[in-house]
């Protein structure tokens, strides 16, 4: 591992807060599973969400998680150019371009950047008149050396949808709305339509707000369900809520970890 690595909280192998929707027939059912440790070197991650969902402190969570486990280097991917890119684990204000990747396979050089806890992250992209999908797929490509997690752009963009099709697995991300959770579930249907039908998905939901858990967010989560093989809940943590560096996994985070390395296992 580059870097340093921080040790997982007690029990953090284990799936505690997960769904709690009726389990869906065919699907896994993940509550308090446990989860064994095995390498997931050469998969990509694709984490993909609607905008303001979370979804860059998700994606930085999960590559924590990934890396405080101790058995793969991590490149977290930043494809996403909005502003929730700073939550990447790297000095705020650091992006480079996706062009300046020789030196990815050995980790070194200015595109790579170690930080404490293991996670090697790639800066910001261009603006997409100049890096188009192709572009993004030779960078995965090189990422295969590694485990890489891909903050992808929001919605169903080209470019998203050029990595979920690449992608061994995808973490998609959405508020604890049930307007949200529908659009989600239609967004992951759209994606489906570019990639395996197997293909392993999380929900993560993530709560914006303080207090108990939305109802009617937790009825939605059931339509979820039949479209994904796990929905992790993110209860509402303030020091996320504000715009910063993710510099180690919450629990919530390992939770998305775990439920991604139960269904690629």
């Amino acid at each position: 591992m580059n870097g340093r690595a921080v040790p997982l909280p007690p029990g953090a192998v284990s799936l505690r807060k997960v769904v709690t929707s009726p389990p869906v027939a065919g699907r896994v059912r993940l509550d308090k599973a446990p989860v064994a440790r095995t390498s997931l070197r050469g998969r990509v991650i694709a984490v993909i969400g609607l905008a303001g969902s979370g979804r860059s402190t998700v994606a930085a969570q999960t590559a924590a998680a990934f890396a405080g486990q101790g058995l793969d280097e991590v490149v977290s991917v930043d494809a996403s150019p909005w502003p929730g890119s700073s939550r990447s684990p790297v000095d705020p204000g650091r992006a480079w371009g996706w062009r300046r990747l020789a030196a990815l396979p050995d980790g070194s050089g200015p595109t790579c950047v170690p930080v404490v806890h293991g996670v090697w992250r790639l800066g910001g992209c261009e603006a997409f008149d100049t890096v188009g999908p192709s572009e993004v797929l030779r960078v995965l490509d090189m990422c295969r050396e590694r485990m890489a997690i891909v903050d992808c752009p929001a919605g169903g963009a080209a470019t998203a949808r050029a990595c979920v099709a690449v992608a061994d697995a995808v973490v998609a991300v959405c508020r604890a709305d049930p307007v949200d959770l529908r659009n989600m579930a239609r967004l992951l249907g759209l994606l489906a339509g570019d990639a395996r039908r197997d293909l392993p998905a999380v929900v993560a939901v993530v709560a914006h707000r303080p207090g108990r858990w939305p109802r009617a967010a937790a009825v939605a989560e059931a339509g979820v369900a039949e479209v994904a093989g796990a929905v992790v809940r993110m209860p509402f943590r303030r020091e996320l809520s504000r715009t910063g560096t993710v510099v180690g996994p919450a629990l919530a985070g390992v939770d998305v970890a775990a439920a991604v390395s139960l269904l690629l296992g």
